[in-house]
C-alpha cells in the first residue's frame, strides 16, 4: 500500500535522507520517498505488517514527526494544508544548501542540559550567535545543530541575530547515522564545536564536577572524527576541559583542572581555543573574520544584551547558577559586555589601521612616474 504522510521537523536534505534511511531498514517498508520542499513523504508498505501509526512511530524515533496526510487535513482548520504553508521557506533553504556545496561552514551549536536546568556545565545558547551572524554576513552558509532540549531557544536566538542560518536537530536515536549522513552530504570545509562535551578516555561524557552525564545529552562524538575524515578543519572552543577537542591540552588539563584526568576529552581538534567563558572566543573568531572580510561583524552591546534577554525569556538559564537571569556563567551582564567592549575596541583600532595603510598604498600607486 502506498500512503502519503506529512513530516515535521525537517530543515535540510540531510534530515530527509536520514528519514529515508531509517524507514528503509524497517521490516514491511518497500520504499520511501521524502519530499523536503513539500514536507511530506510517500511510503509503500505491507499493510499486513505495519499500520500508519507504526510508520509515524518510526519517524518519531528518527527524531521527527509524521502523520497520515488525510488525517492531518481533517484535523486542520487552516485553509491551506501544512505542506503549502512552509513551501517558500523550504525552497529558500534548498537554494541556500545548493550554494553551500562550494563553501559551507557547519557551525555546531550544541546546547546542554543546563539550558533547561540540568546539572551539567552550561552556557547560554543564544550567546553563540556572534559566530552564526559573522559567518552568514561574510557570505558563508551556516548549519546550526543542536539537541532537542534547546531547539526552541536557538530558534528564538537565530531569528534575531542570524536568520539566514539553517537549524537542525540531532535525533536522540541513531545519532551516529545522522552525523555520518550530515557530514557526507555537506562535506564541510570547517567544523566548529562550541563548548560541546566530548567523550573522555573512559567512554563517557562528564561535567566539570566529574559527574557522568551520558543520559543528559545526545551522543555526538562522531562529528569531530567524521568531519576530519572528510578533510574539514576542526575547531573546538571550551572553558572547562571536558569539551570536545580539548584532548589537545590533555597534559595541562590533567595537571591543573579539578577532575582533569577523568573529564578531559579523548580527542584533539586541529585548532583548540580556551577562554574564561567560551562565548568570548566566538567574538574573537568573529573579530578575526571581520579583518579577513573587511566588515565589522561583532554585535553591539545593545544587540548582545537583547539577545541574552530573548533567550532567557524563552526559558534559558545561566549555565552556572541554573537560574533564569540575564547573566553569563555567574558573571553579570556588565562584566560580560565589558569584554565585548574590549574586543570591539581592539578590532576597530586594527580595522582603522588597515584602512589607513590601504589608503597610503593606493595614493602611492596612483602617483605619476616622473621620467
Amino acid at each position: 500500500m502506498k500512503q502519503k504522510f506529512l513530516v515535521t521537523g525537517m530543515t535540510c536534505s540531510a534530515c530527509s535522507a536520514h528519514i529515508e534511511k531509517s524507514l528503509s531498514k524497517a521490516e514491511g517498508i518497500r520504499s520511501v520517498n521524502v519530499n523536503l520542499l513539500a514536507n511530506n513523504m510517500m511510503v509503500d508498505y505491507d499493510e499486513s505488517t505495519l499500520k500508519p501509526s507504526d510508520i509515524s512511530r518510526l519517524v518519531e524515533e528518527a527524531g521527527y514527526g509524521a502523520s497520515p496526510a488525510d488525517a492531518a487535513r481533517q484535523k486542520s482548520a487552516r485553509p491551506e494544508p501544512p505542506e503549502n504553508l512552509t513551501l517558500k521557506e523550504a525552497e529558500t533553504k534548498k537554494r541556500q544548501f545548493l550554494r553551500s556545496l562550494i563553501f559551507l561552514v557547519p557551525l555546531f551549536y550544541l546546547s546542554m542540559g543546563s539550558m533547561v536546568g540540568l546539572p551539567v556545565p552550561g552556557w547560554l545558547d543564544g550567546m553563540h550567535n556572534p559566530l552564526a551572524f559573522a559567518f552568514t554576513q561574510a557570505g558563508a552558509q551556516v548549519l546550526v545543530v543542536t539537541d532537542r532540549a534547546s531547539y526552541h531557544l536557538l530558534e528564538e536566538a537565530l531569528s534575531y541575530r542570524a536568520p539566514k542560518a539553517a537549524l537542525s536537530m540531532i535525533p536522540e536515536d541513531a545519532s551516529g547515522d545522522f552525523i555520518r549522513d550530515c557530514i557526507r552530504f555537506f562535506r564541510p570545509t570547517h567544523f566548529i564545536s562550541l563548548e560541546r562535551p566530548g567523550k573522555a578516555l573512559d567512554g563517557h561524557y562528564h561535567n566539570m564536577r566529574g559527574e557522568t552525564i551520558d543520559d543528559m545529552i545526545t551522543d555526538s562524538a562522531l562529528f569531530l572524527s567524521e568531519a576530519r575524515a572528510f578533510g574539514a578543519e576542526t575547531i573546538s572552543i571550551g572553558d572547562g576541559g571536558n569539551e570536545m577537542g580539548m584532548g589537545t591540552y590533555r597534559h595541562e588539563i590533567e595537571a591543573h583542572v579539578p577532575c582533569g584526568k577523568l573529564i578531559c576529552a579523548s580527542e584533539a581538534a586541529d585548532i583548540t581555543l580556551a577562554s574564561g567563558v567560551s562565548n568570548w572566543w566566538s567574538w574573537g573568531i568573529a573579530a578575526l573574520l571581520s579583518l579577513q572580510a573587511g566588515l565589522y561583524l561583532l554585535p553591539t552591546e545593545s544587540q548582545e544584551a537583547e539577545l541574552l534577554h530573548r533567550v532567557v525569556e524563552a526559558g534559558g538559564v545561566d549555565g552556572c547558577t541554573k537560574e533564569h537571569t540575564e547573566t553569563v556563567d555567574h558573571l553579570s551582564l556588565a562584566v560580560h559586555l565589558s569584554v565585548l567592549r574590549s574586543v570591539s575596541q581592539a578590532l576597530t583600532a586594527q580595522m582603522e589601521e588597515n584602512s589607513q595603510a590601504s589608503v597610503f598604498f593606493s595614493s602611492v600607486s596612483a602617483r605619476p612616474v616622473q621620467a
